[in-house]
């Protein structure tokens, strides 16, 4: 697969035929160069097709929807060795079924894809660690910011429990990471009740989008 690597995009500039090979980290950078961009899964050590197949949460889903939304047509080659070309109008039925469920259909050599002007270049992020007799009040904000799915487009925010021995060798601390297409001054409102929390850390920075995912530790 790792052969299948190329990057076509399209004279229009609404969408690139890429091969089934390509890492997420190759057509962020190459999109962002054109001023474009695209949904792709978080991690940029991935295929781009891994996540998509399986709905594949991103960064700019708030923007455009998942990365499986972004899907135009698939080359696939199925169970019997045969290639077959996918689309809302080519095998519409495995079209519908591929997004979400792909892994179980069959190998995807090439595919078509939607892309976008860069709405900006430059993310914020926010990265805090909460000791676990926050946690009542932490997720009493987290749901605020939510706000039953009216949560600006522009943030994604995210957390977990983990062990983290230099904050307590005996509890799970929270860690909450926040990205912000845009600038710290238009985040501060959203980050603000948090920080009021007292984290018992906390970093940020502002990075060209490309350099998100190393900065964060994605």
């Amino acid at each position: 697969m790792r052969s299948l690597a190329s990057i076509d995009i399209a004279p229009d500039g609404k969408s690139a035929v890429m091969g089934g090979g390509v890492f997420v980290d190759e057509i962020i950078k190459i999109l962002d160069a054109k001023g474009k961009t695209t949904v792709t899964g978080s991690c940029h050590c991935t295929g781009v097709m891994g996540p998509a197949l399986g709905g594949g949460i991103g960064r700019y889903m708030g923007f455009y929807g998942l990365a499986t939304d972004q899907i135009i047509a698939l080359d696939v080659v199925l169970a019997d060795g045969s290639l077959t070309e996918v689309s809302a109008t080519s095998n519409p039925d495995l079209f519908w079924g591929m997004r979400g469920a792909g892994h179980n259909f069959g190998i995807v050599t090439r595919f078509n894809y939607r892309i976008y002007d860069r709405p900006t270049a430059n993310w914020y992020y926010s990265i805090m660690f909460f000791t676990a007799d926050k946690l009542e009040r932490f997720f009493d904000l987290l749901n605020a910011l939510g706000d039953n799915g009216n949560q600006p487009k522009e943030l994604i925010a995210y957390s977990l429990f983990l062990m983290d021995p230099q904050i307590s060798r005996t509890e799970p601390v929270i860690l909450f990471t926040t990205y912000y297409a845009g600038t710290a001054a238009a985040a501060q409102p959203y980050l603000a009740p948090f920080l009021r929390l007292n984290p018992v850390q906390a970093s940020n920075n502002t990075v060209p989008y490309p350099d998100l995912a190393n900065a964060v530790g994605s």
